[in-house]
Order: C-alpha cells, then sequence, then structure tokens
C-alpha cells in the first residue's frame, strides 16, 4: 500500500493539524458521574503540548513512560504528551490495580519496561504513593492531572518518523513473563487507515467508547481511530460502564453515535442488566457500526442484543463482527459496514478433524470479515503453507500492521512474527488462533494453544464453556474456561468456573461437579478429569475480559487460584462439601456383595465408577438405553424377575443393591441358546406383522418400511476394501442373508442362505456440476429408497457407491425393516468400519464372534408366544387399555381421506441443551428419566391444542432386554401404546408422575408384540389410521457409531424420502445443541406450515412446564390455531360519526339529561378527537381515535376530562383505540390523568407489577369464560369507573365483552324487573383460602377485630363458621337508578355467584365437599328466595343477545361506567395481558332511590326532548 502524500505521518502531526485548521471542533466529550465536559481540537492540543513539554525535561526520547490512572482526560493527555515528547508510552493501568494483587503483574512489566517517568493522577500519587513505588521504584512520579504552564514558544514536539517506536502494549501473557508488543508510529498509522475503510469512517461519524485506554481496542479503536478520522469521540470509563451498563446505550442515544463496540461480554451485560424502564428514551437508531471482537464472537449474544434494543431502534444491520490482535497494531479483519453479522453452522465432528462442513444443526461459528488497506491472511498448516477454503489452521497476518516484534524478547519475537522479525513487509504473523475462511469470511475456532485433545479428537474449549454455562445454572455466565490437563490417560478436560458463595453453600461442591460433570458429557461426549471451583472474581481473565484457559491451567499445577473446591481424577484435593441439606460430607463407598457386583457392571455401561453407595445412576450418565442393558446383566446374575423399572424406582446403588438383595432365591436367566438350523425357520412375531403388511399394501406403497440412509465419505477412498467389507457385514449378520418367502399354505418362513455376496453398483456423478451433482445424488438416494424389496429374496440389504469426485463418495444404503431397526444400523455402520478398516490393512476382523443370530432369537420368541409371561403381558394391557380412544385424538386440518396415505415429509426443530438440563433436574426431583419430561410435555401440548383428555402416544422400546442381543442386527423395537389421562386443572408435575407410573409398568410388559397389544386391547381395525396408536414419540438412544473409517471422514446422510406409518411421528435424537427433533408427518393430513408451528410449539409448552412444573395444564401457553384451520378475523366495521348532537351544549353533570334511546353518536370531546361505531345503529360504546398520531394522550385526557366524563356518562363505555399506549405504566398516567387518585386498595384482584394503582385481570381459567358481572355490584361499595388496557391481546379468543345495562334492564320481563327492583338480592361469600380468596387476602389485615369493624361500619352481616373461615352476607340492589342520569341499570353479580352458573360437575363437587350452607358464593333474593335455575338461564340468553365484542388491539383501552355497563370475559389461548384500573369508590347508601316506573318513562321522554330540542 502507498502512503498517502497528503496523510501526516504520525498522528503527532496529526492532531497538531487537527488543532491548527479545526481548533474550534469538538475533539473529545467525557461523561462521567458530574455530568460532560467537552474538549475541542486546540484546547486537547494544549493541554498535550504543556505535559509533553514538562516530560521532554525529565526524560529523552525513547525513554519509558507508565501510565497508570483510569481513562478520562488526563490519560489522553499522558498518552498524547508521551507521543509529543519522543517518549514510549506503556499503557498498563488497571482499574483498581493499585489496590489488588495485580500490583505483582504491573511490578513485571514495569520489570521489563523499566519506565523512567510514572504517570499518574494527583490522587492516586498521593493514596497509593507505596504502591507505586513497588510497582517502578526507580521511576519518577509525575502527576499528569497538575497545573502547568503552556509549553514555551520554542518547544516543538519530537520529529518522529513512521519507524519510531510509539508505545509498548503489553498483552496477555503470565504473571512473570509478560510481553510488550513494540508499536510504531507507522503501525499505527496504517493500522487507522485499515480500520477507517474496514468501517468507512467518514465525516458526520461520533465514535462512543467505554473501552479501557490501557487495551488495544480502547486506545487504537476508541481514541486515535476519531482522531486520525477527525471526528468527535464520547469516552467514558469503563468503571462508569460497568455500574450501569445502560450509561454506554444513553451516551450514545444523547450523542447519536454511529460507532462503537466492544467484547461479546459488554453486549451480553447490557441484555442481562439494563431494564425495561431503560428503553423508552432510548434512541439507537443512529448506531451503524456496533463492533464486536476481542473475546470470541457469539452468535447468541449478538442476536439477544438485537432482540433486546429492536424496540430502542436497533438494527441488526449495525452488528460488526471483526478480528484483531495486538501483535497486528488491532484490527486485522471486519465485515462489511450495514451487512450484519454472517453466520454458519458447521458439522461438529469435522471441525473436529480440522475440516469445516456447513451442517443445519452443526456448531454455530460468526463470520468475521476480511483485510483491508494492504494487509492480507492465511490460513496455514502445521509446514506454514496456505490452506484451501474449509480446512482449519492456524490464522496468519501479514501487513503494515505487523509490529516490531516484542520488547526485549527475541525469542518470542521469532516464535510469532519467523526469524526476520525486524525486517521487510513479506512477514508473516503466526497468531496462535485457529480458523479457516468459507464464504469469503474469516471464522475464528479457537486459540491454538487453547485446544483441547482427547484422543486425536480435537475439542474447542468455547463449545465446552458454552454447554456449562446453559446447563449449570450455577455456573456464572461469562466466568468459565475450559482448559486441557493431563491426566493417568492422557490429555483430559478440565473446567475452571466462577460460584458464588450463597450457591456454593446451597448446592455443594459435590453436587456442582456432578453437574459439570453432565454438562461435559453431553458436550463432547467425554469425561470430566478436573474441576476448579472458584470464589466470584477468581477466573483469570486479560484487561479486555478475555479468558485466560493457560493461567487456568497454571493455576491448578501450581494451586494459585482463590478455589473453594479442586476436584481431579475422580476425588477432590480441596472442598468437597455436600449440600445444606446433606447429612454427611463424606463419601460412603459401596459395600457388601450386591453393592459391589452392581459397582462393578456401572464402569461398563457409564465409563466411571460410582462415586459412593449415594451415587445416582441418571446423574451419573445414565439413561433408558444404559439402564436396559444393565437389567439385562442383572438377569444374568439375579434372574429373570429383575424389572425393567428397577432402576427408575431404585436410582441410587445402595437402593438398588438393596431391591436386588429382595429377590435372592431367583434362579438366573439363562443366555439364549442356538437352535437348529432347518430349511425354514420361524419368524419373530414382530416380523410376522411386517411381512403381512407388505404382503397386502399396494405396490406404490410396499417402499413404506424401507429404512433408507448412508454415508458420504470424504477422502482417499478404497473401493474394494468398501466392498469386501460390505459382504464381511453380510457375512457376520445371518439375518442379511435371510430372505421370507411363503410355504404353500401362504405361511411366511425363515429362509438362510449360507453364502451370499453384496452387489455394489457405482454411480459416477463427478463429471457434473456441483449443483447437478446434488441434485442427482438426491434423485439416486430418492429411487433405491424408493425400490420395494421381494421379501422372499435375500438379501433385505441394497447398496450402492456414488462418486462425487475423487475424494467425495456417498454410500447408499436401504434396509427392509423386517430385518433392522435403528439400534441395528448404529451396529451395522460400526461393523463396516472394521471391516473396511481391516480389509484396508489386508487383516481379518478384529471382532468376537456373536453368541447368537437372529434365527435364535425368533425362535426363542415363538416359543414364549403362548408361554405365562406372554399371558400376563395381554392381561395387563387389556386392562390399562380399557376405555381408551379408538379414534385419533390429534385434530387434523386436512379431512382425513378413507384409506391413509404413506405419503409423508418431516420438519425439523431443536431441544436446546439448557432446557434439557432443566429436564434433567426435574426428572431427577422425580424419580423419572429425561425422556418422561419431554413425553409429558408432548402428552401436555396434545391436550392443549386438542381438549382430549384421554390420549394414547406410542413409545418405543428397543427390545434387546438381554445382552447377547446387543449387537445383533434385527427387527426388536416393540411400540408401545402409553396412555395419559389429562384435564386443565392437572399440574405437569402430577401428569409427569403419572407418565412415569405408566412407562415404567409398560417396560415391565414390553415383550408383548404390538398386533397382540391391538387384539387384546379390542381396538377395530380401520383403512383410515393406524391401529390405537397414531402419534408416535420417539428418544433415540441408539448406540453410537464408535469407529471411523481409516483415512475417511464419514458423515451420516439425510434419509432422502420419508414415509408415515403414523399420522405424526416424532424423533428425537442427540446433537451438537441439545436434541434434534425430527417430525415426521402425514402430509394428506398437516400442511408443513402447521407442522412446523407444532414442532415450534413444542419447545414453548416444555420451557414453560419446566419452568413451572406445579402449575394447571390449562396454563401452558399455545399458539392459536394449532392444528385446526386458522379462524377468520372478526369483522368490525367503523363509522363515522355525523354532526354533534346538542347534548354536549349541557352544564354540569349534575344537570346532564337522561339519556335518550337515539342511534346517533355524541359530539368528538375534542377536535383533536374521532369518534365513531363498531357497527352501524350501536351506540355504545363510542369509538374515540386520535385524529393526529402527534396527539400527546396524556395532555388531552387532562384538557378534556368533562368532555370524557360526559360522553361516557351518556354512551356507557368507551372504546380508545390508537391513542399509542404502549406499557402499563403509560396506561396508568393515562387513567390518571382522566380520574385523579385510582384506586390501589381491591382486593380482589392482584396488583400489577410495576403499577402503583392498577391490577391484572382476574387469574382465571383461560379456557373457562368470566360471566357477566359488574365491579364489585355485591359489596357496600363500587368503583364508578373502570378501564381494561390490552398490553397483549391473545392469539385465540380473550375478548371483553360487554353489556349496556341499561339495555339489559330493558329486556327483562316486567314481572321479572319488579320482583328484582322490589326484593333485591342476598350474596353471601365464605373466604375460604382453598376454595376462593382467603380473608386475610381480600381484607389485607391478619386482624380479625379490624375485620369485623369494617363489616359493621358497612352494614354487613357476618357469621365465622369455624375460627377461621368467615362469611359474610350482603343485601344489595339488582337494579339501580345512575347517580348522574337517573337511568335504571340491572346492577348486580348474579352470575358470578349463583351455583346454577357453575360446570355441573364443579357444582356437584362442592356441594359434596363443603355442603349447600358453605358454598363459597351464593345469591339468592333478598328475602333469601332461591333464584331459579330457569331465571338464571333467561339472564344468561339476555346478557348474551346484549353483549358487544371486539378483537382487542394492542394499547386498546376501554373505559366502562360500571354502573351502566357489565363486562365479562371470553375463553382464549396463549398469552394475554390485560391491565385494569379503577376510579373513585361509589358507597351504596349514596344511590338515590328508585323512581316509579311511569317516573322513568317520563325522565327519559324529558331526555329525549333535551337531545332533539
Amino acid at each position: 500500500m502507498q502512503p498517502d502524500p497528503n496523510q501526516p505521518a504520525t498522528l503527532v502531526a496529526h492532531l497538531s493539524l487537527l488543532a491548527a485548521q479545526r481548533g474550534a471542533d469538538t475533539a473529545l466529550v467525557i461523561v462521567d458521574a458530574a455530568g460532560e465536559t467537552r474538549y475541542s481540537y486546540a484546547a486537547l492540543d494544549q493541554r498535550v503540548r504543556s505535559l509533553a513539554a514538562h516530560l521532554s525535561a525529565q526524560a529523552g526520547p525513547g525513554a519509558r513512560a507508565l501510565l497508570l490512572m483510569d481513562s478520562g482526560i488526563d490519560y489522553v493527555t499522558a498518552f498524547f504528551a508521551c507521543l509529543y515528547a519522543g517518549l514510549v508510552a506503556v499503557p498498563a493501568f488497571e482499574p483498581g490495580a493499585v489496590r489488588s494483587a495485580q500490583v505483582a503483574r504491573l511490578r513485571a512489566i514495569a520489570v521489563d519496561a523499566e519506565p523512567a517517568l510514572l504517570l499518574t493522577t494527583s490522587a492516586q500519587a498521593r493514596d497509593h504513593a507505596e504502591a507505586l513505588a513497588e510497582i517502578a521504584p526507580g521511576a519518577a512520579v509525575v502527576a499528569a492531572d497538575a497545573t502547568l504552564p503552556a509549553a514555551a514558544e520554542p518547544w516543538q514536539p519530537y520529529p518522529a518518523r513512521a519507524e519510531t517506536l510509539a508505545f509498548l502494549q503489553y498483552t496477555s501473557g503470565s504473571t512473570a513473563s509478560p510481553k510488550g508488543v513494540m508499536v510504531s508510529h507507522g503501525n499505527v498509522m496504517a493500522n487507522e487507515v485499515a480500520i477507517a475503510e474496514g468501517m468507512r469512517v467518514a465525516p458526520g461519524d461520533v465514535m462512543v467508547s467505554w473501552l479501557p485506554l490501557y487495551h488495544d481496542m480502547g486506545l487504537i479503536g476508541g481514541l486515535l481511530q476519531p482522531i486520525y478520522s477527525g471526528i468527535p469521540v464520547v469516552l467514558m470509563s469503563p468503571q462508569f460502564f460497568l455500574e450501569r451498563p445502560v450509561r454506554w446505550l444513553q451516551a450514545i442515544s444523547q450523542h447519536r453515535g454511529t460507532l462503537s463496540g466492544g467484547p461479546d461480554f459488554a453486549f451480553r451485560l447490557c441484555v442481562e442488566r439494563v431494564r425495561d424502564s431503560h428503553l423508552a428514551g432510548l434512541d439507537l437508531s443512529s448506531w451503524a457500526v456496533a463492533y464486536s471482537g476481542a473475546e470470541p464472537v457469539r452468535a447468541d449474544t449478538l442476536r439477544a442484543f438485537v432482540e433486546r434494543f429492536a424496540a430502542a431502534g436497533f438494527r441488526r444491520q449495525a452488528l460488526y463482527p471483526c478480528y484483531g490482535l495486538a501483535e497486528a497494531t488491532l484490527f486485522a479483519t471486519g465485515c462489511e459496514r450495514g451487512a450484519g453479522m454472517v453466520s454458519t453452522r458447521f458439522d461438529a465432528a469435522a471441525l473436529a478433524r480440522g475440516t469445516a462442513e456447513p451442517a443445519q444443526d452443526g456448531m454455530e461459528l460468526v463470520g468475521c470479515g476480511f483485510p483491508r488497506a494492504g494487509h492480507a491472511i492465511r490460513i496455514a498448516g502445521a509446514d506454514r503453507q496456505a490452506l484451501p477454503d474449509g480446512q482449519i489452521g492456524e490464522i496468519e497476518i501479514a501487513g503494515p500492521s505487523l509490529c516490531g516484534g516484542y520488547w526485549r524478547n527475541a525469542e518470542a519475537s521469532a516464535a510469532a512474527y519467523g526469524d526476520d522479525a525486524g525486517s521487510g513487509a513479506e512477514r508473516w504473523l503466526r497468531t496462535g488462533d485457529l480458523g479457516l475462511c468459507h464464504g469469503g469470511q474469516l471464522y475464528i475456532a479457537g486459540r491454538r494453544k487453547d485446544l483441547i485433545i482427547v484422543r486425536g479428537q480435537n475439542l474447542y474449549p468455547q463449545d465446552i464453556e458454552r454447554a456449562v454455562e446453559e446447563q449449570v445454572p450455577a455456573a456464572r455466565r461469562g466466568r468459565v474456561a475450559a482448559f486441557a490437563v493431563e491426566g493417568p490417560n492422557g490429555e483430559g478436560i478440565g473446567i475452571a468456573v466462577e460460584i458464588s458463595r450463597p450457591e456454593q453453600k446451597r448446592a455443594g461442591h459435590a453436587a456442582l461437579v456432578q453437574a459439570l460433570a453432565q454438562a461435559v458429557g453431553n458436550a463432547c461426549g467425554e469425561p470430566l478429569a478436573v474441576a476448579l471451583l472458584l470464589n466470584p472474581g477468581g477466573l483469570p481473565k486479560t484487561t479486555s475480559g478475555k479468558l485466560q484457559r493457560s493461567a487456568c491451567r497454571a493455576g491448578w499445577l501450581d494451586d494459585s487460584l482463590d478455589a473453594c473446591a479442586v476436584w481431579a481424577h475422580g476425588s477432590f484435593t480441596r472442598g468437597g462439601t455436600q449440600s445444606e441439606d446433606a447429612t454427611s460430607t463424606s463419601v460412603d463407598a459401596p459395600r457388601g456383595t450386591t453393592e459391589l457386583a452392581l459397582a462393578g457392571l456401572w464402569p461398563q455401561l457409564l465409563g466411571t465408577a460410582p462415586a459412593g453407595r449415594d451415587a445416582h445412576f441418571f446423574a451419573s450418565g445414565g439413561n433408558s438405553l444404559t439402564a436396559a442393558q444393565l437389567v439385562a446383566r442383572l438377569r444374568e446374575q439375579f434372574g429373570a424377575a429383575v424389572p425393567m423399572r428397577l432402576l427408575f424406582e431404585h436410582p441410587t446403588l445402595q437402593a438398588c443393591a438393596a431391591a436386588l438383595d429382595q429377590l435372592q432365591g431367583a434362579t438366573a436367566e439363562a443366555p439364549l441358546a442356538p437352535v437348529p438350523r432347518l430349511p425354514q425357520m420361524p419368524l419373530a412375531p414382530a416380523q410376522q406383522r411386517l411381512w403381512l403388511t407388505d404382503r397386502i399394501a399396494a405396490e406404490a406403497d410396499r417402499w413404506t418400511y424401507n429404512m433408507a440412509g448412508g454415508l458420504r465419505l470424504t477422502g482417499a477412498l478404497d473401493a474394494a476394501a468398501l466392498h469386501a467389507a460390505l459382504n464381511a457385514l453380510v457375512a457376520r449378520h445371518e439375518i442379511l442373508r435371510t430372505s421370507y418367502p411363503a410355504d404353500a399354505q401362504g405361511t411366511p418362513y425363515a429362509r438362510i442362505e449360507a453364502e451370499l455376496a453384496l452387489d455394489l453398483p457405482v454411480s459416477d456423478l463427478s463429471a457434473l456440476s456441483a449443483a447437478q451433482r446434488d441434485a442427482a445424488l438426491q434423485e439416486l438416494a430418492e429411487s433405491q429408497a424408493r425400490e420395494p424389496f421381494d421379501l422372499a429374496r435375500a438379501p433385505l440389504l441394497r447398496a450402492r457407491l456414488v462418486r462425487i469426485a475423487d475424494d467425495d463418495h456417498a454410500l447408499l444404503l436401504t434396509l427392509h425393516h423386517i430385518v433392522g431397526d435403528g439400534w441395528s444400523v448404529a451396529i451395522l455402520l460400526d461393523t463396516l468400519a472394521a471391516a473396511y478398516n481391516a480389509a484396508r490393512a489386508g487383516v481379518a476382523p478384529d471382532w468376537q464372534p456373536l453368541p447368537i443370530q437372529y434365527a435364535d432369537y425368533a425362535a426363542h420368541q415363538r416359543a414364549a408366544d403362548t408361554g405365562p409371561q406372554q399371558q400376563a403381558d395381554a392381561d395387563y394391557w387389556r386392562a390399562a387399555l380399557r376405555d381408551a380412544p379408538k379414534l385419533p385424538t390429534l385434530p387434523t386440518p386436512n379431512r382425513r381421506p378413507p384409506v391413509a396415505s404413506s405419503d409423508g415429509a418431516a420438519c425439523h426443530t431443536t431441544v436446546p441443551a439448557a432446557l434439557l438440563a432443566q429436564a434433567d433436574a426435574l426428572a431427577q426431583a422425580h424419580g423419572a428419566s429425561r425422556y418422561m419430561v419431554l413425553l409429558a410435555a408432548f402428552h401436555a401440548l396434545l391436550h392443549r391444542i386438542s381438549g382430549a383428555e384421554d390420549q394414547l402416544v406410542g413409545i418405543d422400546v428397543a427390545g434387546r432386554p438381554r445382552r447377547e442381543l446387543e449387537q445383533l442386527i434385527g427387527f426388536f423395537v416393540n411400540v408401545l401404546p402409553l396412555r395419559a389421562q389429562c384435564h386443565g386443572g392437572l399440574r405437569f408435575a402430577e401428569l409427569l408422575a403419572q407418565v412415569r407410573t405408566r412407562t415404567l409398568a409398560a417396560f415391565d410388559h414390553q415383550s408383548l408384540p404390538f398386533e397382540r397389544i391391538v387384539e387384546a386391547a379390542g381396538v377395530p381395525r380401520e383403512r383410515a389410521w393406524h391401529p390405537l396408536v397414531q402419534v408416535l414419540f420417539v428418544l433415540q438412544n441408539t448406540p453410537a457409531q464408535a469407529r471411523g473409517f481409516d483415512g475417511l471422514h464419514a458423515a451420516r446422510l439425510p434419509t432422502p424420502v420419508h414415509a408415515a406409518k403414523f399420522d405424526l411421528a416424532v424423533f428425537l435424537e442427540p446433537c451438537n445443541d441439545g436434541l434434534r427433533a425430527e417430525w415426521v408427518y402425514a402430509t394428506a393430513l398437516f400442511p408443513r406450515a402447521a407442522m412446523q408451528r407444532l414442532a415450534d410449539a413444542y419447545g414453548a409448552v416444555l420451557a414453560q412446564a419446566l419452568a413451572a412444573p406445579d402449575s394447571p395444564l390449562a396454563g401452558l401457553q399455545v399458539p392459536a390455531g394449532l392444528c385446526e384451520p386458522a379462524p377468520e378475523p372478526p369483522a368490525m366495521t367503523a363509522t363515522t360519526a355525523p354532526h354533534p348532537s346538542k347534548l354536549d351544549k349541557l352544564g354540569k353533570l349534575a344537570s346532564l339529561p337522561r339519556r335518550a334511546a337515539e342511534a346517533s353518536p355524541a359530539a368528538p370531546a375534542a377536535p383533536l378527537v374521532r369518534t365513531s361505531f363498531l357497527a352501524p345503529g350501536q351506540t355504545f360504546p363510542i369509538v374515540m381515535e386520535p385524529a393526529s398520531p402527534d396527539l400527546d394522550p396524556v395532555a388531552w385526557a387532562l384538557a378534556h376530562r368533562e368532555q370524557i366524563e360526559a360522553t361516557l356518562c351518556r354512551h356507557g363505555g368507551i372504546l380508545l383505540r390508537g391513542f399509542g399506549l404502549c406499557t402499563p405504566q403509560e396506561f396508568e398516567q393515562f387513567a390518571e390523568s382522566i380520574e385523579p387518585g385510582l384506586y390501589g386498595a381491591y382486593g380482589d384482584l392482584p396488583k400489577k407489577e410495576g403499577g402503583r394503582n392498577t391490577y391484572r385481570s382476574t387469574p382465571y381459567p383461560e379456557r373457562e369464560m368470566i360471566l357477566f358481572h359488574n365491579e364489585s355490584a355485591h359489596l357496600p361499595r363500587w368503583p364508578r369507573k373502570q378501564w381494561f388496557f390490552c398490553e397483549l391481546p391473545s392469539p385465540v379468543g380473550g375478548a371483553t365483552p360487554i353489556v349496556d345495562c341499561r339495555e339489559m334492564y330493558r329486556r327483562l320481563p316486567r314481572e321479572l324487573a319488579e320482583r328484582f327492583e322490589r326484593k333485591g338480592l342476598r350474596y353471601v361469600r365464605t373466604f375460604n383460602d382453598k376454595l376462593d380468596v382467603s380473608w386475610r387476602d381480600f381484607f389485607k389485615t391478619d386482624s380479625r377485630d379490624e375485620v369485623e369493624a369494617r363489616l359493621r361500619a358497612s352494614g354487613t352481616d357476618f357469621a365465622w363458621l369455624d375460627a377461621d373461615t368467615l362469611q359474610t352476607r350482603e343485601h344489595c340492589p339488582a337494579v339501580i337508578a345512575h347517580p348522574v342520569t337517573g337511568e335504571r341499570s340491572f346492577f348486580n353479580q348474579v352470575q358470578l355467584h349463583h351455583t346454577a352458573c357453575l360446570d355441573p360437575e364443579v357444582r356437584r363437587d362442592l356441594l359434596d365437599i363443603v355442603g349447600p350452607q358453605r358454598m363459597p358464593r351464593q345469591v339468592s333474593f333478598g328475602d333469601g328466595s332461591p333464584i331459579g335455575d330457569d331465571v338464571m338461564a333467561l339472564i344468561g340468553d339476555l346478557y348474551e343477545a346484549c353483549a358487544v365484542r371486539f378483537a382487542w388491539r394492542q394499547g386498546d383501552v376501554v373505559m366502562l361506567d360500571n354502573m351502566l355497563a357489565a363486562h365479562a370475559r371470553d375463553p382464549y389461548q396463549g398469552p394475554r395481558k390485560i391491565v385494569v384500573a379503577m376510579g373513585d369508590m361509589f358507597e351504596r347508601k349514596d344511590l338515590p332511590p328508585l323512581a316509579a316506573r311511569a317516573d322513568a318513562q317520563d325522565a327519559a321522554v324529558a331526555a329525549d326532548t333535551a337531545v332533539e330540542g
């Protein structure tokens, strides 16, 4: 890159030029607790010159000056003063360092740099003189904030050149040997050119920075870049930001910052600590470049930041991931301004092998852009030669920003920069970072020195750290470090994690280490070797907040970290406490014959011995698969009586051993014995079912039970070895040489070939283009998958090799289900790899002979088919499925065809690891497994979307209860119908208990084939759906493929085509991020979009259930319209209001005429508001909307209270729409502007969070309607006015129907209306916290005396039915005269109190439980005579006839005159938030008397006259 001849060569010359040419322009704004202070270029230059002249007199050019002070104007002045004076600045201060153990590090820096001067502030020099003397005893202390005279006229800055050393940037080396990067003036200018070009910095930009000026990102990026570009910079100290992270965002908002950023933790801190209340005042729309660097850029953090602050105007396009390091001055690569974040998911296994293969469910990495301004990067291999795109190697950088090496450290300089560290422009810097290039972007894979290699597998520490953060709640986010440790078996995984002191005490060290071990195992499938539980602040980090993983390892080795506990290779060397609830802290070793035998089996299956007698099988890494394998081994020793539920009911070693001891005397289970081979061998019962299915299937559907997949093989493939391996596989597994013809009577039998060669045809696609190859490969895969097998001809395995390139092949495999299952596929691939590796080596495969073959198992199954166990199993299923639903319960959006179709498709979701950690915790607390929790959530979802209270879901069991079956290929899997009975009031924890009980019972009776279960249940066969089970839910616990192919990278191919054997089948399989869920569905029944929404809803339901397991199922929120046609939104017509009526000419409210029955709307309350109605001819409610979006709702309401009141009295209700109210707080302010002094002591509703005098809506089951009522009409006083604010409308239902009670009164039969007027009502309420609100909660007091006094004062009759049960009796009117208009209104709560309005079952149950005298609520006529159920039915019909419904919109406000309007709530689905406010209370004693009906009619006529005349 040629230098710009018009560009000053150094920042000294550049700042001097700015001071001369733009002296009055703002250079710097300092923001601190005192406010903000501005400095122009001229003022800054003058401050710098004064100090520089002073420094020149004390040290010569080239001397080092150590800067020790907080970021601020003094730091800026001191740094530039060093440059002006020709000194070498050494930025080294860390906030609080002179008051902490970091003094040792600063001392080491000073020893290395040998500073002549130590620049600090007067306060620091005074308060910490001893510490400063210890840091740099030979340096003269200079106060940078001292008042100094202006530099003398002859004094001039030192004439630095490009190669002149400007400063030493000390990197995050160890305390003992810090390394100072030598940054020249030319390096700085070259890097500023690259930054300006990369971020497209231009006039008008504003930099905002809180980053420390002693760190390269804060100094070079935050301060020097804006000085270089001539734009203002707003600076605050790191401490000022950390105290309140919102200050950073407020500075951007206030100063219209365009450039700002920081490490990942800064963005995360804002997401976590900026409150909702702060968002209202933020405007981040000016932020154009939000750079993230200095530590690994995390996509989840940046996405969370975008989501959190989008409402404040932040745009995702502003995200700017970048990469750099001090050895290259700072900036190395960055993306395009305005392009936003680019991220890609790569296959984790491929990354571990050093290649990058994009994968939908892979590990997500963030692209960090590309170099600028004459700089270059390359990915180098071990030989330092450039690697092609997609290969992982060390990142190397070249260009003019490369620094001169490390100060006085030739060895380190040569290692990083090469032997020619000091010369030439062709040097390449070895960064020590691992990365790859993909799609024109640099991706960072980790630090080379941080890489953990376990048994040849590359493990990236950031992946393990992220898993720990997500799965261990006690781990502090951003305070986890993974590092490599040496152990007895080679390199292992170490974890250092900060744990708060309360959490240390609550959880205990042992439980925390166990949780860490489980998270590590989930992340990478490897055991945890070392765990360091650190006290807060104990994790080594750099000045920029980056983890120092190597320091963690060193701290473990020399025991120098502030650790409360250290666990290494299976035992604690420090700490080791149990939780607060633990009764003992010592480990109780297994004892006794049974415990020791059991402990000996654990390592075979879990890879580790139990920690003690209390070791928990599932918490130690067990699952339902390993539990079944353990039971199989136990049966060999303790007999067939060992039940499958053993480990679920007795998961600890001690309890399990005790349960086994109870089985003593049982005969050990004899192994299966081989049977003689005959020309015709029997089929297993499950095979018989598939054979029949194939026999009767239409030709187009015979492929349905094909299992298709394969491998993508990258590398130098030995095709001959692969073919030999396939034939070795067929030779080893007899079932792959078996066919299933029928005899003369049509009965199928198994025919085994002694030898059989498998064909391996080859398709060559290498001549095609990339796109054509992909399409052709998919076509081949689909074609092979859809080709039916002839079950009478072996083999029932098909293979095809597809050549894509010389080093890229695909092996397509298809297996008929009659000879295999999911478990078998894993065995097949592992066997194939072993045989391939042996064939390449020219040796026979080294495997043990199989003890039996599938034919032996089939013969055993046939013999047992009529035995006593089979009969017992049939009896169990007959009882378990009695009265079970015989029709499908899952609703389908499409009409079910008369004959089920096998056409299927699949969509996918991921259950994140964090949710799985919660599921595991809940499972352990309830003695369940992870699968049981996931299945319970699935049942809950089905219940919420269908309303079905009795449902069946099929679950898969491996069907391999014996050890000798574990390595066999064959059809063993069985489907069990699991029944769940749900209702809205059932708590999720109760559902989980039900699922656990029934799953364990099903496991105990799993050997009965599904066909026999169907027969036992007596379910009729239907052609339109699968018998008994239409929905399947499976957690794939099949064995992992442990073996690799020598010289190849093998990746599983996705299923090319899906067949729908059920309406819906969900398959959960472990992946890097948690569990990958594949939702296979019948396309005839479900549109893809509907199924994707259902799949997404499962994760939401699971999260809600885990967060509140004691909440009822009715509270689980699901999106609207799942699995059913989306409802049409209700129509709403608005009509423009005609000319104002003369009602608005009336004076005060007391003189307001009684309401007329006209149909024209009232005049607008103000010229700024327009009015309309919801429908023609309907005057209740009136709709008010602002005529201009700029209308201030609070100011308008304050100015027009009287008009609003008049409109309310006339119409009874107002719908205020479009006033821009976004939050409950804004709504409360708006309501108070209409009615100052909202009522805030209402006992029947819960208070709204964050509000003073507002409430949440009634917490009532969402699937039930709250019937019509006037608020508090049954009490001595009630609110005159009521407001309802829509914070969040529900997606389905949830309207607030309202009724004009004047119209309701007019519709009552004359005789009934007179009876209500004459007799009134008597409300009886029994306060009982088990069935209703308690008297303490309602009256807000614990004092019985106070309650009694209040009741007597209000004239309320009461009685104490027992010591804690209060019953009140209120005599109230049913019809009132409105205090302003005098109109009659049907004012009461008869529907809420009458038992006829209860659900019949609830009514019956309540009467049975408490009796008629203690019902929570009752109502009768005032004389005690009953109100008949027929009367209540009529009232219900009339309310519905008068009801007005409208769809809530966010921000809507409904204002009701509570004495003229009743309200209700419709059932709903999904989230719904309605906020309630109430006006002044009206006393019953102040009601005006009811006029005679004739008088009332006269009053109405008078009102008509007043309006019309």
